[in-house]
């Protein structure tokens, strides 16, 4: 079931077009990696699903109620990035409390044990503290804040490789028990890809992809041959293709018969699962 819809949305700033006729659907209890290269319109896309941003045209429902200024659907959203400028001059007690009054469904127990996790007292002042744990005061207050669609934005930014790690392991242990709705945007895919349920991926304004990660994954390979090979493939399967003076590699991505396969090894190719990062920067490139 659907809980997001973009229906024929647009946006500009000036004279700059972001999106057009933007269409796309997300469904309940996913995992959504949302990615693109920067100015692709992934931020544009998650202040635009929480009222940050008005479209110029089109709608965006939430459970298939337009969600500007619907104050019940809105209250059951979450969107933290890894900086908060309303945060600045507070003190995490403070964010902790005016989360409490936006989030009917705020746990301020599992918000005390998150703030173990990441070594943050409540005394300290946002705007005083590292990138790091402005950073976790984001993940937690997304976390506890118990809202079926939660949407982080970058928010991996300034964790060091052990905050990650536990980020990543909150994440998923909530989503086992609760099941909600998680739209992470990121540029660290090779690390979170095992978040994903769903893959999006933009480009200038427009999806490339959306679909479930198993079924993306399916149909991604790389192969590596000699030069003349590689470059005799069928196009309509070649993302990207890159030489290396006699040898060359390429991202391929469609329904390739098992005949074809064994064809492919025949003339020396060497196949193997293409990675979401490589499967990605071929479709980006």
């Amino acid at each position: 079931m659907n809980i997001i819809e973009c229906k024929n949305v647009s946006k500009s700033f000036g004279k700059q077009q972001v999106f057009e006729n933007f269409n796309l659907e997300l469904e309940e209890g996913k995992i959504y990696g949302l990615l693109g290269r920067n100015g692709a319109g992934k931020t544009t896309l998650l202040n635009l699903l929480t009222t940050r941003y008005i479209p110029s045209q089109g709608e965006i429902l939430v459970h298939g109620e337009p969600v500007y200024e619907n104050e019940k659907q809105l209250r059951n959203m979450c969107f933290m990035a890894d900086w908060i400028s309303g945060f600045a001059g507070l003190r995490i007690r403070e964010i902790f409390r005016r989360a409490k009054v936006a989030y009917p469904t705020w746990n301020q127990e599992y918000a005390e044990r998150l703030m173990e996790v990441f070594e943050l007292n409540e005394r300290q002042i946002y705007g005083n503290i590292s990138k790091g744990q402005m950073t976790a005061v984001g993940v937690i207050v997304g976390m506890a804040s118990g809202c079926e669609i939660v949407l982080f934005d970058e928010i991996y930014s300034g964790l060091d490789a052990v905050a990650r790690e536990q980020f990543y392991k909150i994440l998923l242990e909530d989503y086992e028990r609760n099941q909600r709705t998680f739209v992470v945007s990121s540029h660290l895919i090779e690390e979170m890809d095992r978040l994903f349920t769903n893959v999006i991926i933009m480009k200038k304004g427009k999806i490339l992809v959306n679909k479930e990660f198993d079924n993306l994954m399916e149909h991604a390979i790389c192969v590596k041959g000699r030069t003349e090979v590689i470059e005799a493939l069928d196009e309509r399967n070649v993302l990207s293709k890159e030489t290396t003076g006699v040898w060359s590699q390429a991202v391929l991505y469609g329904q390739l018969s098992q005949a074809e396969l064994e064809r492919m090894q025949q003339q020396g190719m060497e196949i193997s699962k293409a990675s979401l990062q490589e499967l990605f920067v071929a479709m980006v490139s």
